[in-house]
């Protein structure tokens, strides 16, 4: 229900984060609509696509019905998934978790450290390429002056 009545501004927010948001929700529409019920089930296993997905659902036109059950379903594979992949490797994730506990803080700031260098050259990285759309673009009225500029030259010779 959210997503119907503000799922365009709850994707607006999700694709501030993106280098490209025009095509994000683009691209995002098509799929949405090509694979309701599957790209509900698969949204659960991709970090960041379960919200665009559940803003989707309220924009691209699906029942509610339909959607509970989609994302029901995705959701108890999820779980299933994770709890199944826990049983099996409880063994090796006990000795992880026995040998990071005797790193403690340590691990954790360097956890921290990591994140932030991560996300600093995210946020760099879309400044540099928003700056360079910006030097890309011109004015109407530049485009205009640089086509009559272009055609007194064409025709002079």
């Amino acid at each position: 229900m959210l997503g119907r009545a503000r799922g365009s501004q709850i994707l607006a927010v999700v694709c501030r984060f993106s280098l490209d948001p025009d095509s994000l929700i683009r691209r995002g529409k098509e799929r949405f609509a090509a694979h309701r019920a599957r790209y509900l089930i698969v949204a659960k296993f991709l970090p960041g696509v379960n919200p665009l997905a559940a803003s989707l659902g309220g924009v691209v036109p699906i029942g509610l019905a339909p959607f509970l059950v989609f994302a029901a379903a995705g959701a108890l594979l999820w779980a299933a998934v994770w709890i199944v992949l826990g049983y099996l490797f409880s063994t090796v994730i006990g000795a992880i978790a026995a040998r990071a506990a005797r790193f403690g803080k340590p691990l954790v700031i360097a956890a921290a450290a990591a994140l932030i260098v991560y996300l600093a050259l995210k946020y760099a990285r879309r400044h540099r390429f928003l700056r360079h759309l910006r030097k890309a673009r011109i004015t109407p009225a530049e485009l205009k002056r640089r086509l009559e500029r272009g055609r007194r030259s064409s025709s002079s010779t």
